[in-house]
């Protein structure tokens, strides 16, 4: 998810989260008949010509693999397939078209990709399971029609698949975290967790699960008698292991004080969610979700606040508020007590929960008629460590520095 989040404290806060002319045909066809890839068509992204060659070997290659994988020997999966490079409307990073026998990659994710071969490997198996399994074989409104159970494990499956043929290093780690709580989210937690009841029981748990979903006669009891104990059992085991982020742990206990139900909110979330921040929060968090913007409106946007609350609220505090306690002390280097300004900020997903560390983060802070950008660096050591000012400094508009800023 991607929107510019403004926020007028102390210091306003401004916050950014975590998403032609004609051409003549460009598509790659098979060289085989036999071949699961078709053709590879990137007519809409002809700067992906190199990556469609890619795509199409890796398609071939790992299709069969995927069907070895989730399927049994009674299973009847589309033979061939035709692969699509171009911007999707949906916004994401892969689309299945099943009755037409179509995968769609989404050139506008692709395009600034620091790890592309990685991630297009695992899109690809992600959207080829799809393919292969067949859960929901109509069409588009027949998959929303799903029962969101259903739809959680095909999703969960799909990215067990990836995980298993290429691997759960990188880029889309098999986890519960801020984005993916619960295994009734699906994708990355939902993955985790097949991966941890496989290796607990077998590896055809996996085939199993799928070949009740294609019959359609899935219910939670499939666990009980697949592992011997329920469902809620094996979920609160696996919350035990390192794939069970302690970001999850918070997000799923706040989503279950506002009354979520299998990840989905109640009707009056936002009354409940605005009296559980009255009742818990900080003072400054309070002011942040209060004046949260979108392009200069205030948003309502529940999922997007319940991520900049628990940013806000995480163990250790941020560089946010130790800029704003700076402030109010009269000890922001640039700042004289009681002046007031602009405090803009980036949260993506490696601010918001940062993978490595020590972390180093960078706020930009202005004031009125004045037109210098002020540059605070700050660190973090450790996870839940406390935030430290390393370094200030004044730049011009060009951003060439003026002066180093002095820490008090």
């Amino acid at each position: 998810m991607s929107s510019s989040h403004t926020h007028n404290l102390l210091f306003g806060l401004a916050i950014t989260m975590l998403v032609t002319g004609c051409a003549a045909t460009r598509s790659i066809k098979a060289t085989n008949p036999h071949d699961p890839v078709r053709k590879v068509d990137f007519t809409k992204a002809p700067e992906f010509a190199e990556l469609a060659e890619r795509a199409r070997q890796f398609g071939n290659a790992t299709y069969p693999k995927v069907c070895a994988l989730l399927l049994d020997e009674s299973a009847q999966p589309p033979r061939q397939f035709d692969l699509f490079i171009a911007p999707l409307k949906s916004g994401n990073t892969g689309e299945t078209h099943q009755e037409v026998r179509r995968i769609y990659l989404n050139s506008d994710y692709l395009t600034n990709s620091p790890d592309l071969n990685e991630r297009v490997e695992k899109i690809l198996v992600h959207e080829m399971a799809h393919m292969a399994t067949q859960f929901h074989k109509r069409s588009l409104l027949f998959w929303k029609a799903e029962p969101p159970a259903i739809r959680s494990w095909c999703e969960s499956i799909a990215d067990y698949a990836f995980y298993k043929l290429v691997g759960t290093n990188g880029w889309g780690c098999p986890e519960c975290n801020l984005q993916f709580p619960h295994y009734t989210s699906g994708y990355r937690c939902g993955g985790a967790f097949l991966l941890y009841l496989e290796s607990q029981y077998g590896t055809n748990l996996v085939r199993e699960l799928g070949a009740t979903l294609s019959r359609q006669t899935y219910s939670d009891s499939f666990f009980v008698n697949s592992t011997g104990q329920s469902l809620d059992a094996s979920w609160t085991e696996f919350q035990k292991t390192a794939a069970f982020k302690p970001e999850a742990k918070r997000l799923f206990e706040l989503q279950q004080a506002l009354g979520y139900v299998n990840g989905r909110p109640p009707r009056n979330v936002e009354k409940r969610f605005k009296k559980y921040v009255e009742q818990h929060a900080d003072p400054f968090t309070k002011r942040v979700l209060g004046s949260a913007k979108v392009d200069g409106k205030h948003f309502k946007d529940i999922a997007s606040l319940i991520t900049v609350y628990l940013y806000f609220t995480q163990p250790g505090g941020t560089p946010e508020h130790l800029l704003a306690d700076l402030r109010d002390k009269g000890e922001l280097p640039g700042f004289a007590k009681g002046e007031k300004g602009l405090l803009t900020t980036n949260l993506d997903a490696n601010a918001i929960k940062p993978s490595t560390f020590p972390v180093t983060r960078t706020l930009t802070g202005s004031k009125a008629n004045d037109p210098s950008i002020y540059h605070y660096s700050l660190v973090c050591a450790a996870e839940g460590a406390e935030w430290k000012l390393e370094k200030a400094w004044r730049a011009g508009p060009d951003g060439k520095v003026i002066e180093e800023l002095s820490l008090r």
